[in-house]
């Protein structure tokens, strides 16, 4: 696996305090030596016994050489032997300062560059940092959520300019997204009131008595398609009012009494198709959620499981606690798949099965649905801080999977 920046970066700043402290020590050992070899060439006094002390002159005839050092001690020998004594001195004064010299900084070479590798990981942590926090607001960040911000402090550097313009742009991208969505709430809003005047109209029609066959055959499938537009209608404005609802109030809640009631809600709808509707929940799983976003998220796929299930068919629903969330799972048979489960959770994807004019179940016929479902679902599940994941079940109908998180 390849090293993370900042362990690059350490390694980066130790390697050059290495090779500038290894260049600095050669020069220096370099720059004693040249010292020592000066110094010790005149360290020592050279001079004729009798010039010193007459009487200690054993031979007049001969020569002799007193050799004193620069510690005071002297010796008294002739010129060969004085010549033999200064270089064996001048080499172990040298050797034995050089070889000082060398030993005392490797080891100061060794305890400064473990301190150093300490400075490089600590300088290079506190940019990245800073760098950390924009990654973590932006892995936090979904279209549901752009209220958050980095308001990154400390000197207007590059990453706090780069903090500043993330910033920026989630301004913008919050409000385009809100432009978005109360537009698509207005004008869904704006389109209620002639859909209400045109039902009423067919349905004020349909009770005249003088009403032809072909003509009441006519307004029934007018009032059809109506019912479907306000159907719609009102799907989108629950889309956009979930898109741009402030933060949900959540609090900790048990699963199992909010699923039982929807499920007696929608009992009349699974009954028509003779559909068994298992509830497998047990009543301890709790999850960190709103009340009214969890009914609409699990309405939603509750409704989608009966609308494009078999007849006779059935519907399994079972939930499980994890160390830091709730899984709920939706699992009804059906038709195979003949799409990717991810285009399901598009806007006004009902699937390719369900483009037809009708699902037949039996003597039941079913109205498809907006295609929104899924979607504001998925909605939903996002504004809860959880996921939603669809999955085809072998044989045929899909299995629904929301995560929830258990703590605030």
């Amino acid at each position: 696996m390849r090293p993370g920046f900042r362990l690059r970066l350490t390694f980066v700043f130790f390697a050059v305090f290495v090779v500038a402290a290894a260049a600095l020590l050669i020069i220096e050992y370099g720059v004693v030596s040249a010292l020592f070899d000066r110094s010790l060439a005149n360290g020592f006094v050279i001079t004729p016994a009798e010039m010193i002390d007459p009487s200690a002159v054993s031979d007049p005839s001969a020569t002799s050489w007193i050799v004193q050092s620069g510690d005071g001690s002297s010796r008294n020998s002739d010129l060969v032997a004085t010549f033999s004594i200064v270089a064996d001195a001048q080499a172990a004064t040298r050797d034995e300062v050089l070889n000082g010299l060398v030993l005392w900084s490797a080891l100061s070479l060794a305890v400064f560059s473990g301190l150093g590798s300490a400075v490089a990981w600590w300088l290079a942590g506190r940019p990245l940092r800073r760098i950390r926090d924009v990654t973590a607001l932006a892995q936090n960040i979904s279209e549901h959520d752009l209220t958050d911000r980095l308001a990154l402090a400390g000197p207007r550097d590059e990453i706090r300019v780069l903090g500043d313009t993330f910033d920026d742009m989630l301004a913008r991208l919050q409000v385009a997204f809100e432009s978005q969505g109360v537009f698509i709430a207005n004008a869904s809003h704006e389109l209620r009131t002639p859909i209400a005047v045109i039902r009423t109209s067919l349905e004020v029609a349909l009770r005249r008595p003088s009403v032809s066959p072909e003509v009441r055959t006519g307004i029934e499938r007018a009032l059809r398609a109506n019912q479907r537009s306000e159907s719609l209608i009102s799907s989108l404005l629950t889309l956009a009012g979930v898109q741009n609802a402030d933060r949900p109030s959540k609090s900790s809640q048990r699963i199992l009494p909010l699923v039982c009631s929807e499920i007696e809600a929608y009992a009349g709808q699974a009954l028509l198709r003779d559909i068994v509707v298992l509830n497998a929940c047990p009543a301890s799983i709790t999850a960190v959620i709103d009340t009214s976003l969890f009914e609409l998220l699990f309405t939603n796929l509750l409704s989608n499981a009966i609308r494009y299930n078999h007849y006779a068919g059935s519907i399994t629903i079972e939930c499980e606690e994890r160390p830091n969330a709730a899984i709920l799972v939706i699992t009804n048979t059906g038709d195979i798949l003949g799409e990717p489960v991810s285009d399901l959770l598009k806007p006004f994807h009902r699937g390719a099965s369900t483009r037809l004019a009708n699902q037949i179940g039996g003597s039941v016929s079913v109205t498809p649905g907006s295609g929104l479902g899924l979607a504001i679902a998925t909605s939903a599940a996002d504004s809860l801080g959880g996921t939603l994941r669809l999955q085809p079940r072998e044989g045929g109908g899909m299995r629904a999977e929301v995560v929830l998180p258990r703590f605030e």
